[in-house]
């Protein structure tokens, strides 16, 4: 429970490097957990709730980068001069690398887990 709000689906605790494109600007940030619907990225900005953001995610140990659109339902600061939460429910994502096909995932936790477990079937 987070905020006194159950979750609505599990949360996969996971990292990796992402860039994030908002009002023309690039930031950088690192995704700190994934579910069925969005994301928890650490981030140096505070995005409005609402804004919309492009996401680039490089999935460590593998060739595969997965690009996300989606919408910012929080963003909370971890005190003076730390870095900002930002909780993102995504609309779409695509997956892009070796071996990587499209509609090959049920959702974007899905394919993460496949990508870094080296479960993925459609290996070339």
């Amino acid at each position: 429970m987070r905020y006194g709000v159950p979750r609505r689906s599990p949360h996969l605790l996971w990292t990796a490097p992402v860039v994030i494109k908002a009002d023309g600007e690039r930031h950088v940030g690192l995704v700190r957990d994934v579910s069925a619907e969005g994301l928890g990225v650490f981030s140096d900005f505070v995005p409005k709730t609402g804004c919309v953001l492009e996401l680039t995610i490089r999935v460590p140990r593998t060739s595969a980068t997965v690009t996300c659109t989606g919408k910012v339902v929080r963003s909370d600061s971890t005190g003076a001069g730390g870095a900002v939460v930002i909780g993102i429910r995504l609309s779409d994502y695509t997956v892009s690398g070796d071996g990587c096909s499209e509609g090959q995932y049920a959702s974007i936790a899905e394919a993460l887990q496949k990508l870094c477990s080296g479960s993925d079937q459609e290996k070339s």
